[in-house]
């Protein structure tokens, strides 16, 4: 195996996820991905059989939104941080008020214990002590994307399952300047787009889609049964996958996607 020291793996598998990200920034690859509705030709493709498209289940989404909540992306804690931040100095400013007209109980009770009670946001996966995660590279395309790479502490959840010794499990986030989410959802949800960008996938073809649910946009909620050739380093030879994909967007714009081994 050619990488010989963690540190190298971590520093090759780096490059590779810059290399991957910044075709996305091109200006002429942005114009080509900002047409999210109306460009699909007639799909052709199978529907999903049932038994293919209950493979995702309703659990398992739950357990990714679940883990995503306990451990925030790092913009996330921040966000939540600042949103704490502020609605404490609403807080401290409506019990100055209080004190100073002589209403209630004033400041020392009442404002205190509210902003005691206020649940604090959680740190950042990767940032918390005894977290479940932790950061082991953090990057800069130098095109507006800066982007970490963070490690789960013990196996990922269900591969220790019958006694076996578990699967490391990797994460990877990225705050991309000048691009909208529906954008980033297409180039990353569409194989046809992704083959543009993503030199290591040799061929990937869509075998089945389910009923669509949000209109001909690809990046719209719904199921599909996906097959991807990927091309692996020297002297590794291209490995095949086959999976289930279900994909969704929520009220609030942000776009969720969750797969399963279909083999």
């Amino acid at each position: 195996f050619p990488f010989r020291e963690a540190g190298s793996l971590v520093r090759r598998g780096a490059n590779a996820v810059a290399a991957l990200i910044s075709p996305i920034l091109h200006p002429g690859f942005l114009m080509s991905a900002s047409v999210e509705q109306g460009e699909e030709v007639a799909d052709h493709t199978p529907r999903m059989p049932a038994a293919l498209e209950s493979l995702v289940t309703e659990e398992d989404v739950d357990q990714f939104l679940s883990d995503l909540a306990k451990s925030p992306t790092e913009v996330e804690a921040e966000e939540a941080a600042e949103a704490a931040a502020t609605s404490t100095d609403e807080v401290v400013s409506s019990g100055e008020v209080r004190a100073m007209s002589g209403g209630g109980s004033g400041f020392g009770g009442g404002a205190a214990a509210g902003i005691g009670a206020q649940r604090m946001p959680s740190a950042a996966a990767g940032e918390a002590e005894g977290g479940d995660w932790s950061v082991i590279h953090r990057g800069n395309t130098g095109t507006g994307t800066r982007y970490r790479m963070l490690r789960r502490n013990g196996p990922a959840p269900g591969t220790t399952d019958g006694g076996e010794r578990g699967l490391a499990q990797f994460r990877i986030e990225a705050l991309m300047e000048g691009v909208t989410a529906p954008q980033l959802a297409r180039v990353q949800m569409n194989d046809m787009v992704r083959a543009q960008w993503d030199s290591s996938l040799l061929h990937g073809n869509k075998l089945a889609v389910s009923e669509p649910k949000g209109g001909s946009s690809s990046c719209a909620d719904g199921s599909e049964l996906a097959f991807w050739r990927m091309k692996f380093p020297m002297p590794m030879a291209p490995r095949d996958y086959l999976f289930v994909r279900r994909r969704w967007q929520t009220e609030d714009g942000a776009f969720f996607g969750v797969t399963r081994d279909a083999t």
